[in-house]
């Protein structure tokens, strides 16, 4: 495959990419998301990575500078202040929740069997055992 979307579809944007979530070509199907898990589709196993907040909140000021602002427009302090602590819990299935609103909707299944909640950093520091 040329990109992982191709086998590993992202929920929120499938249908923008001519994905099928009906006709997904290997077994088992697998999906990412990034929301929150009172919008996820209910009846399967998760796996939810969770990243140190501060190290959220700069890679996505790092992935909109130059896409959705132009470099140098925004500080990083405005972005983290005025975008991302100011979100709160989504109101639709179209809005993302913030860090904290995310990580708290998924600690209260952390314990459940089919909920597998591992850390990124831990995955980046030994992935093998992160899979074991």
């Amino acid at each position: 495959f040329e990109e992982i979307c191709d086998v590993v579809p992202f929920l929120e944007t499938a249908a923008d990419t001519g994905i099928s979530l009906g006709e997904q070509k290997f077994s088992p199907r697998v999906f990412k998301t990034h929301f929150w898990e009172p919008f996820t589709p209910k009846e399967g196993k998760y796996i939810v990575v969770v990243r140190n907040p501060y190290d959220v909140m700069v890679s996505f000021f790092k992935f909109f500078e130059g896409w959705m602002f132009p470099e140098g427009d925004i500080s990083a302090e405005t972005f983290i202040l005025e975008f991302l602590l100011k979100r709160g819990a989504p109101k639709d299935i179209s809005e993302n929740a913030s860090v904290f609103h995310h990580m708290a909707s998924w600690w209260a299944r952390h314990n459940e069997a089919n909920v597998l909640w591992v850390f990124y950093e831990d995955m980046r520091e030994n992935l093998r055992a992160q899979e074991e």
